[in-house]
């Protein structure tokens, strides 16, 4: 009969060891529903709810340096798909509520925003003058692939380098391109990134269509008139 007692028993904590442990995954489940309900509720919101406002600082930084504000769109634009591609359910801005929001913190922020753009080392005006460099760079590197060319990193970083803004470069401006030029791993760390953000991806250069004889016949003739 005591044999029985000491099954009866241990049959009663493993059955309660099953309950508790049911019961854990049972809250979990109701854990990761609430969570993914909020994620939802949050994607679904307007995408100013979504950038916290260092970056809506960084952008108003930028519309001042460049007296252009649609620089500063392109920044939130780029910033959006970097950073918030897997959390949100589009990456479409609305251009108007984006600038409208940008002068709004311009006007409200407008002191620490032009001491942002005035202090060349700051690091508001250092990330806005890399952002200004790194957007013509994107601009010239897709002309060149247009073209059928493939620039190394070193041309791209040498580009980079003559696109930083002129009345940029501090003492910040130098120590980064210190790095940048002489150490390779510097320059892959950068090449990394700058894909990332710009979405640039390797591919197989399409190649050109063959010149007709009389497109060859008229860079022989321009060439030897050279």
């Amino acid at each position: 009969m005591a044999h029985r007692g000491d099954e009866r028993t241990q049959h009663r904590l493993l059955l309660g060891q099953q309950i508790a442990q049911m019961q854990n995954v049972l809250a979990q489940t109701k854990a990761a529903h609430r969570n993914l309900s909020v994620s939802r509720k949050r994607a679904a919101q307007p995408l100013h709810e979504h950038l916290q406002f260092h970056t809506w600082r960084q952008a108003a930084v930028i519309a001042v340096l460049t007296e252009d504000i649609s620089i500063a769109i392109d920044f939130i634009s780029q910033y959006v798909y970097s950073h918030k591609r897997f959390i949100i359910d589009s990456l479409e801005i609305d251009p108007v509520k984006i600038r409208d929001k940008l002068e709004s913190i311009i006007d409200r922020h407008n002191e620490e925003v032009v001491a942002g753009a005035d202090n060349i080392d700051s690091e508001l005006h250092f990330e806005a003058s890399k952002f200004v460099a790194e957007r013509l760079l994107y601009q010239w590197l897709v002309s060149t692939n247009v073209k059928g060319v493939a620039p190394t990193t070193s041309l791209l970083v040498e580009h980079f380098v003559v696109f930083w803004p002129a009345g940029s470069r501090g003492a910040r401006f130098e120590s980064f391109v210190g790095d940048l030029v002489r150490k390779p791993r510097c320059q892959e760390a950068w090449a990394r990134r700058f894909r990332d953000v710009w979405n640039i991806k390797y591919q197989k250069m399409p190649q050109q269509p063959p010149l007709t004889d009389a497109t060859i016949t008229e860079k022989v003739i321009y060439e030897l008139i050279v």
